[in-house]
């Protein structure tokens, strides 16, 4: 193994968590005091084309935490397809059940969200 310089550039938008998060994910050994890194980051962006998904990330980074109660009054009398989504969310790890029927997003992947939603011109 060769160790990689330092350098790699690392697209995090000016957010020093996320590009720390980054660069750790690039640590494949540590050996005599040396850090061996891959050549480029893995970065991950989100795929999403579907407008009610994007709204629900949009609600939970705005609102830290939904409940089911509050998610059953945002999606009215879609009470089957809310709980595929969050099925869904809770899978992807995108986010973590934080009480009885109450959900936040993943803290290690806020930042990319976040990042995303500004991309995509839904947060400013």
């Amino acid at each position: 193994m060769k160790p990689s310089t330092l350098s790699t550039r690392i697209a995090s938008a000016g957010n020093v968590g996320l590009g720390l998060q980054i660069w750790l994910r690039q640590i494949n050994a540590y050996e005599d005091y040396t850090l061996y890194l891959t050549d480029k980051p893995a970065t991950v962006t989100l795929q999403v084309s579907a407008a009610n998904w994007k709204w629900l990330l949009y609600q939970f980074v705005i609102q830290h935490q939904l409940t089911k109660k509050k998610l059953a009054r945002l999606f009215g009398a879609e009470t089957q397809e809310m709980n595929e989504v969050v099925a869904a969310l809770l899978k992807a790890k995108i986010i973590d059940p934080v009480g009885p029927d109450t959900y936040a997003i993943n803290r290690a992947v806020l930042p990319n969200i976040e990042n995303w939603l500004v991309q995509q011109g839904i947060l400013v």
